[in-house]
C-alpha cells in the first residue's frame, strides 16, 4: 500500500531557522511539530514520519496543515489559558 506524501518546501533559510529551533526548545511538542515538518520537507510520508515521532498520521497532517496556514508560529505552542484561579489576592474574592 503506498502512503501519500507530504508535498512542503522549505527555503534553506527557514530550514534553518527550525533546526534551530528544534535543538533549542524543550517543549515537546515544539520539537515534534519541527521534526514533522523538518521529515515534510524531506518529502517522507505523512505514516512514516508518524512512525518515527510516535505519534498518530492525523497530528501530522494537521501540524503540515497549520505550517502551511500560519508558518513558523504554527510550530511553538500557545499557552493554554486555563481555569481560573480560585482564590485571586488581588480582589479580594475567593471560595470559603
Amino acid at each position: 500500500m503506498a502512503y501519500q506524501k507530504i508535498v512542503l518546501h522549505l527555503k534553506r533559510a527557514a530550514r534553518r531557522r527550525i533546526e534551530r529551533m528544534s535543538k533549542k526548545t524543550q517543549d515537546k511538542t515544539t520539537f515534534r511539530r519541527c521534526q514533522i515538518v523538518l521529515r515534510a520537507d524531506k518529502g517522507e510520508s505523512r505514516m512514516a514520519t508518524a512512525a518515527a515521532l510516535a505519534c498518530h498520521a492525523s497530528t501530522v497532517s494537521r501540524t503540515v496543515k497549520a505550517f502551511h496556514e500560519q508558518g513558523e508560529a504554527a510550530l511553538v505552542r500557545k499557552k493554554s489559558p486555563g481555569r481560573p484561579p480560585k482564590n485571586d489576592p488581588r480582589t479580594g474574592s475567593g471560595i470559603g
